[in-house]
């Protein structure tokens, strides 16, 4: 298959990235370049769109010494790339609280119901997170049984929520 997308044609050293899968080239009535990939690297699949990018000319060669439309989605895959990674942030047997019980003889512990992966800043670390339980009125009353669905968990990045799970009693509590 021949194709006018560098990135993905071997042979042209100077724009082939191993992690574009696909895309599509375009140039506009005013020469200016544009380019639309997909790209995938270590779970994560990005989508990449670089509109009216002027190329530069060669006056030697005749033809484009720049096109500005490969570098500068060479720029963006890097920057995307880079920048964020997949990251496991709910599992399963994990204790993500425990919880006193009013009338119980002992504290609960919570765990999810689901796993959940989600894409985070790079430098994000798991301190960075903020679990946000809903307890029905607040408190959790005794009996409590092991494996009880009682509640749910929302994950926090700063002010966005990245994951939510249903929460069980990894444990019990009587009276």
């Amino acid at each position: 298959v021949e194709t006018t997308n560098y990135l993905i044609t071997i042979g042209t050293d100077l724009y082939y990235d191993r992690r574009v899968t696909g895309g599509r080239t375009g140039i506009t009535h005013d020469s200016k370049r544009s380019l639309v990939v997909t790209a995938e690297s270590n779970g994560l699949v990005y989508v990449g769109v670089v509109l009216s990018a002027t190329p530069t000319w060669s006056t030697q060669k005749n033809g484009v010494q720049y096109f500005g439309s490969y570098e500068e989605m060479a720029v963006m895959l890097e920057m995307g790339f880079g920048s964020h990674s997949v990251t496991q942030v709910l599992y399963d047997g994990q204790v993500l609280s425990q919880f006193p019980v009013n009338n119980g003889m002992n504290q609960v512990a919570l765990g999810p119901v689901q796993a959940a992966e989600v894409i985070l800043p790079a430098e994000a670390k798991m301190d960075d997170l903020t679990l946000r339980f809903n307890i029905p009125n607040g408190t959790l009353e005794a009996p409590i049984c092991s494996g009880e669905m009682i509640s749910s968990v929302e994950v926090w990045y700063g002010s966005v929520c990245v994951a939510w799970s249903p929460v069980v009693t990894l444990n019990g509590s009587r009276y």
